[in-house]
């Protein structure tokens, strides 16, 4: 089965993107927004490097970047003046909250379109590929805990 690729750039939803774009906010800031928003709303600058998968110092260009632009602030815990956090701004968290409601609207509106039997079709399918994910995460997490149960406890 092939899936035909699709050039998303001239459809509507593409003009509230679009909005975005000018306004200064990447999908790389709002990657980083979902990240700090899905993790308690702030988050060490290592961390976020981990969850994002890049380095500390890419890290730390990207929100210096989203910081001149008004969409992060750094905070310094009190009694570790070496720990940096991060924290979506307001106008960070509007920022994202657009993006998920143009995402949901035009989710709707597709399935709208599609009738009983597309929408049995479509929900069998993504049953079917939920259970081969999760098949897959099955497979490659039994090698990692027999390695762990092997090697013992560590000191």
């Amino acid at each position: 089965y092939e899936i035909r690729p699709r050039d998303w750039s001239s459809d509507v939803c593409s003009s509230d993107l679009d909005e975005l774009l000018r306004a200064g906010v990447s999908m790389a800031h709002l990657q980083v927004i979902w990240q700090l928003q899905c993790n308690g709303g702030e988050l060490p600058m290592g961390r976020l490097a981990e969850l994002l998968g890049i380095s500390v110092s890419n890290a730390t260009g990207l929100i210096d970047r989203m910081e001149e632009r008004g969409l992060v602030e750094r905070l310094r815990p009190a009694g570790d003046r070496r720990s940096v956090h991060v924290r979506p701004t307001a106008s960070a968290l509007k920022a994202a909250e657009a993006m998920e409601l143009m995402h949901t609207e035009t989710n709707e509106t597709a399935l709208d379109r599609l009738d009983d039997e597309q929408l049995d079709r479509l929900a069998a399918g993504l049953t079917d590929w939920i259970e081969a994910l999760e098949g897959v995460i099955r497979e490659r997490a039994i090698p990692h805990a027999t390695r762990a149960r092997t090697r013992g406890p560590q000191s």
